[in-house]
């Protein structure tokens, strides 16, 4: 007979590959949407298998390489690192830095990480939820399932010896130990680099991102005030970017590792051609040295409507981050004697 727990799993299996519910109900008619079902039954059938990943390792105990600094008893209680933040905030380059370091190895994002906290989060919300705590899978069983996935995407290329770092969204929910590092830049930057790959500068686009922005970074903000400072840091690309001494100095202590200078130095442990098969959208720039190129690439690139009316449009979040819509070319401060030499070179 099977375990108690394994009898569950087979029982949401078979819920969840049942022919998917229609989708769209219009006065009265039934129509199908051809991708959401698509996706749907993908991501049913990867749950599934991340539920039966858990069941057909429960008897085989921790893998070696989940031992760090002593035994762990829960994998998920090991010590993580994750970088976040909106697109085309620094996320790539801060962590190239941190992947310089040698105590430290720092994985790319993937769209199927992505997916996979995407599905958990319409899972929350599912509403037949109920069938799955009658089943006793939610939300201990989901959540140890997409854990114990997302470890072994995470710690399967990360030496043993080092700490494990990886760019992409972050649930504490999952990992009580893991720490955060929040990237924030100047949204006007942000969203001047995410429309100018597709060649839009189209007013519409603009506010639209501008507003997906704060919607993104009010969320994360009350997370990591929900956290502390122990578990969530706080880096603007910019102070970044002018002062990378003392910042780069101020995550390593928020990380408990000793600082050393080869993380000012990314372009010469960089993998160009790995990052390149491995990330969605990589700049030029990440592959040189820290430069202040970034900082006014938009400068008088933005259409005028969104000049004008920036602060009047309820993006609350910039002027919480000290970023000044009425300054149309700010000065985010000066740049550190280590940087004045990369300028001077």
């Amino acid at each position: 007979m099977l375990p108690e727990l394994e009898i569950y799993y087979y029982i949401i299996l078979i819920y969840l590959t049942k022919e998917d519910h229609y989708s769209v109900r219009k006065a009265g008619d039934v129509q199908k949407r051809p991708k959401t079902v698509i996706l749907n039954l993908f991501m049913r059938v990867l749950l599934c298998a991340l539920l039966l990943f858990v069941s057909n390792n429960k008897e085989k105990g921790s893998s070696v390489r989940y031992k760090r600094k002593g035994k762990i008893k829960d994998r998920r209680d090991i010590d993580l690192v994750f970088i976040g933040g909106s697109t085309h905030s620094g996320t790539s380059l801060i962590r190239a830095m941190l992947d310089s370091h040698q105590e430290i190895y720092c994985g790319y994002g993937t769209w199927l990480m992505r997916n996979i906290l995407g599905g958990l989060k319409n899972w929350r919300k599912f509403n037949r939820k109920q069938f799955l705590v009658n089943a006793g899978v939610y939300p201990e069983a989901l959540d140890d399932a997409i854990a114990q996935f997302m470890l072994e995407v995470i710690l399967g290329h990360c030496p043993t010896s080092k700490l494990c770092c990886y760019k992409d969204k972050y649930i504490h929910k999952l990992f009580k130990n893991a720490k955060f590092i929040h990237m924030v830049r100047d949204p006007r930057a942000v969203v001047y680099s995410s429309l100018s790959q597709n060649d839009s500068n189209n007013a519409a686009s603009y506010w639209m991102n501008f507003r997906k922005w704060d919607e993104d970074n009010i969320i994360i903000l009350n997370k990591c005030e929900e956290l502390g400072k122990k578990y969530c840091l706080l880096v603007k690309y910019e102070q970044l970017i002018l002062k990378p001494v003392t910042q780069t100095k101020r995550i390593f202590k928020f990380l408990g590792i000793p600082w050393n200078d080869e993380v000012l130095h990314h372009e010469r442990h960089i993998n160009k051609s790995l990052i390149l098969r491995s990330e969605e959208y990589v700049s030029e720039d990440l592959f040189k040295p820290l430069h202040l190129n970034g900082l006014k690439s938009w400068f008088g690139n933005l259409p005028k409507e969104i000049e004008e009316n920036l602060g009047h449009n309820g993006i609350g979040q910039l002027m919480y981050f000290d970023y000044n819509p009425e300054e149309h070319t700010p000065i985010y401060g000066r740049p550190d004697e280590f940087m004045m030499k990369m300028i001077n070179k």
